[in-house]
């Protein structure tokens, strides 16, 4: 028997380029089976990465290559639902790694934050892009995303206790919009949602009979 959607309702949240520029954001990284999720994040100068630790094992976010700390930030020992909150103040690229389990690395991009308090002055370049907002869109058989920004993009299906049934899409990504297949899913309601490492966020609501 085919698979049919009987019903689909999607909900797209947006966010306008200028407003994802401007506002200081928080970016969460989980610590789970030995390993930090994502582990590579790119922000702007002012945002925040906390880290939350999901293994009943404890970990640390420490700046520097594995058993070679910097000093920059250390989290300490962080048992299960632990968290852990470091705020960027400078461009560039940071290494961390968990001390008691060094081949656990992850790393930060920081890029410095526009200037954005003129946006009318003539004669500016022309955008190379012409997509203007985030946009997630449920369709028959894919999900679509727009991006205005490159960065580190998730994609993901949730059931309705929160679980994570499938990664659609995740990395890094150039602006653009992209289309990606929606895997089998059994009978019920599920939540497709996009986070971005800009600091939008949207959700999906989607209702499948098998």
């Amino acid at each position: 028997m085919s698979k049919k959607v009987i019903s689909l309702f999607a909900i797209a949240i947006s966010m306008a380029l200028p407003i994802a520029v401007n506002a200081a954001t928080k970016i969460e990284v989980e610590i789970e089976d030995f390993a930090y999720i994502p582990s590579s994040v790119f922000i702007q100068v002012g945002d925040t990465v906390e880290w939350k630790n999901r293994d009943d094992v404890a970990h640390t976010a420490t700046s520097g290559q594995p058993g070679v700390p910097d000093g920059m930030w250390d989290s300490g020992l962080l048992s299960r639902d632990q968290r852990f909150s470091y705020v960027f103040v400078e461009a560039g690229t940071f290494d961390y790694y968990c001390k008691p389990h060094t081949w656990m690395t992850g790393m930060v991009t920081v890029e410095d934050r526009p200037d954005t308090t003129d946006t009318t002055t003539a004669g500016v370049e022309e955008p190379l892009i012409s997509i203007e907002r985030f946009e997630l869109r449920i369709n028959a058989s894919s999900v679509s995303f727009s991006l205005p920004q490159a960065g580190f993009v998730k994609v993901s299906i949730h059931d309705v206790l929160g679980r994570e049934a499938a990664v659609l899409a995740e990395g890094a990504y150039i602006p653009g919009t992209y289309d990606v297949d929606r895997p089998s899913l059994s009978s019920g309601l599920y939540f497709v949602r996009l986070v971005t490492s800009r600091g939008f966020t949207a959700t999906a609501r989607l209702v499948q009979i098998n």
